[in-house]
């Protein structure tokens, strides 16, 4: 999830195309023509990947992001380092023994 507009997009796109065949979908406000932190944005994420608000962890650096998404019923996590990441995760039980973000 990003906002982005599509000059940056393209950049990042072609720059990050190994990286980005990890991931599901890449969902950005160019394309989805709303911006985190409106509501729409994350609603028309969670509807496209079929969750309930509960069923979601999001993981943001911009407080008003985390905020929106923790009203909405999301599971937040405000990113401030990567040990608090790290941390974060193993508390929700995401980490194997040994791995991190």
């Amino acid at each position: 999830m990003t906002n982005t507009n599509f000059t940056h997009q393209r950049v990042w796109r072609d720059r990050f195309a190994g990286s980005l065949e990890s991931l599901a979908a890449v969902y950005s406000s160019c394309e989805m023509r709303a911006r985190k932190p409106e509501p729409a944005f994350f609603e028309h994420v969670l509807e496209s990947e079929q969750l309930a608000p509960h069923e979601a962890l999001f993981v943001d650096d911009v407080d008003v992001h985390v905020e929106v998404a923790r009203n909405l019923g999301m599971d937040v996590i405000l990113y401030t380092c990567v040990d608090r990441l790290r941390d974060a995760f193993a508390s929700r039980g995401l980490l194997v023994s040994g791995s991190g973000p």
